[in-house]
């Protein structure tokens, strides 16, 4: 015999099974709107973590690249106490510190041509030669693009920046070009490099030379 329990029970169910037929289109929209909802969320989280690997990624390889250094070969000879080839990495080439490397300066050292000449904060080249003079050497002054008193020519494989300088219609960007083309088989090579016409070249083609 069938309690009023079990009667509210089974109206229930019927009410229930009513309503799922009645609106059950409905039902699947709701619930398929809430599952793309879902989805679409879920997706936009994964994309976002992926997205801040790759930034941190290409951050880091950027990062190295960046800490990856040049380095640089240069030798060192003449008034040193340690003359040699000795490796620099971008952040100490410079004169001062190639001097610092080889032992720094000898007694014999010419400071007077030195401290004139030689510009301790230039930065040094791949291949470089760097001759420190001795009192009583030959040395290649090219005061205001003149041969030294002892005849010394500026070779243009070996000279420094502000050697370059000293020569007529030389500038600082002209013998920046000089020294990034290096070397030369003979003077006239000069021809070669971006800006340096035939006039310029005939200003200086008896103050220097090459190899």
């Amino acid at each position: 015999m069938k309690t009023q329990t079990d009667n509210k029970e089974n109206y229930l169910d019927k009410g229930l099974s009513l309503f799922v037929r009645k609106y059950r289109y409905e039902l699947i929209a709701s619930f398929s709107l809430v599952a793309l909802i879902l989805g679409i969320t879920v997706g936009a989280i994964f994309f976002k973590q992926a997205q801040s690997k790759v930034v941190l990624k290409t951050t880091s390889e950027s990062a190295q690249s960046l800490n990856k250094e040049r380095v640089v070969y240069v030798d060192i000879a003449g008034a040193v106490k340690s003359p040699g080839l000795y490796s620099f990495t971008s952040s100490n080439a410079r004169i001062k510190y190639a001097i610092e490397r080889a032992g720094g300066l000898t007694k014999s050292a010419d400071l007077t041509w030195i401290n004139r000449y030689i510009n301790m904060a230039e930065l040094l080249v791949d291949g470089q030669k760097l001759y420190i003079p001795s009192v009583g050497d030959k040395q290649e002054t090219g005061n205001a693009g003149s041969k030294s008193t002892e005849g010394a020519k500026i070779n243009i494989n070996h000279a420094t920046k502000a050697q370059l300088k000293s020569l007529p219609g030389i500038g600082d960007v002209y013998a920046q070009r000089i020294i990034d083309n290096r070397p030369y088989q003979k003077p006239s090579d000069l021809l070669k490099v971006s800006g340096i016409g035939s006039k310029t070249y005939s200003k200086i083609k008896d103050l220097i030379e090459a190899p």
